[in-house]
């Protein structure tokens, strides 16, 4: 008898222990799918293999980590091509077939344009790492976020120094117009700005991404002969017309965007021509920082050592951190019947975030708007390196 007792113990215990946890899904390591929007082919195809280089570096450092909140993420890499109309296909692919908890990116502000209404429409979280464009988020609410700062917030102190320490009186302005970040600053952020500080622009002259030879609009700014150049353009663009500048013997000081601040390859093909090139960016691969060298490092195994990451590189690492980061904080069901609800969890704790201490870009909240308001250097060529400037 004493026997039997024990063993009906054993067997309503085991029962109840398979009871409470067939109720109780089971988490722990468990996958969620994050989706991702980068240029891997296209004429900004070289930032977006920065970006997916740098999320490979986070898929390592977050297997070190373990999982958070009982999930690992999965990222599903789609290229847009450069594209608005493949990034619109593969937007809605993420959400409706592969049925991500949330989206990264796009990365062109052209591809912002078209892709966030949509998804915003279709209540899904999405986090551009790189789209600079004033006011995209702000038409777009309340899924579309920003982990980059936008182009007006980061530029004006850029222009206020530059303008005073390079006594700017006159500039010319050359602007990439098939480039919606290049235009936007060459159109309206830089003329906004150097109208504040008193600056009058003598030149306003257009190219487009495919142009090689600059030597036409660089006569024209010799002969209208300004205080100061304004570089609207990617850091190829900009290195090429620094490099006709010189050659023509302009001696005028150079300011450029984010987009080229920061970007190794703007002094590898613009040499000696580039230095003294004066602006912001949210990220600085020289930075004494150990936690900044320790990432170059690991993104240079991981990409090649003639590889250096830039400021949206870096906001794709932080993008990727603060998206674990949530999901261990705000209680990730993991339940396919319960995915709208998770989504929401995540945009909620997006619109939330504050003081988030960054991995790469210090601290990070987002504003009402859904942009990140981040910390930022003035950066300049000096020796053939960027380095911190006087402010």
């Amino acid at each position: 008898m004493k026997r039997r007792s024990i063993g009906l113990v054993v067997i309503c215990l085991v029962a109840t222990f398979f009871a409470i946890t067939a109720s109780v899904p089971n988490v722990s390591g468990a996958e969620l799918k994050i989706g991702v929007l980068t240029p891997l082919t296209g004429y900004v195809a070289y930032f977006g293999q920065l970006q997916e280089a740098a999320l490979k570096v986070a898929q390592k450092d977050f297997a070190k980590l373990g999982p958070s909140g009982g999930f690992d993420l999965k990222f599903i890499i789609y290229d847009t091509g450069s594209k608005p109309q493949d990034a619109i296909l593969m937007a809605q692919k993420l959400m409706h077939s592969d049925n991500v908890l949330s989206i990264l990116g796009p990365y062109l502000s052209t591809e912002c344009e078209q892709v966030f209404p949509i998804v915003n429409r279709d209540k899904v979280p999405i986090i551009t790492a790189s789209s600079a464009k004033a006011g995209l988020t702000a038409a777009n609410r309340p899924w579309t976020f920003r982990n980059v700062m936008t182009s007006d917030k980061i530029n004006e102190p850029a222009f206020r120094a530059w303008v005073k320490q390079k006594n700017i009186k006159t500039v010319a302005i050359l602007t990439d117009i098939k480039s919606k970040v290049s235009e936007t600053y060459g159109k309206e952020v830089a003329p906004m700005f150097l109208k504040k500080y008193g600056v009058r622009i003598v030149e306003d002259i257009d190219f487009v991404t495919e142009d090689v030879d600059f030597s036409a609009q660089i006569t024209r700014v010799k002969r209208a002969n300004p205080d100061g150049i304004v570089l609207a353009g990617e850091y190829s663009m900009a290195a090429n017309i620094a490099r006709e500048a010189r050659k023509q013997g302009l001696k005028q000081p150079f300011i450029t965007d984010v987009p080229t601040i920061g970007t190794a390859d703007y002094i590898k093909l613009g040499g000696d021509s580039v230095e003294g090139t004066f602006g912001p960016s949210d990220f600085w691969a020289n930075s004494p920082d150990p936690k900044i060298q320790t990432f170059v490092k690991k993104f240079k195994a991981e990409l090649g050592q003639d590889k250096t990451p830039s400021n949206t590189t870096a906001a794709m690492y932080d993008t990727a951190f603060i998206t674990r980061y949530l999901v261990g904080k705000v209680g990730i069901s993991g339940k396919a019947s319960d995915l709208q609800k998770d989504r929401e969890k995540i945009r909620d704790g997006w619109a939330s975030l504050k003081d988030y201490p960054g991995e790469l870009q210090g601290k990070t909240t987002i504003d009402k708007n859904g942009d990140a308001l981040k910390d930022f250097y003035m950066l300049t060529v000096k020796g053939g390196q960027w380095v911190k400037a006087a402010e």
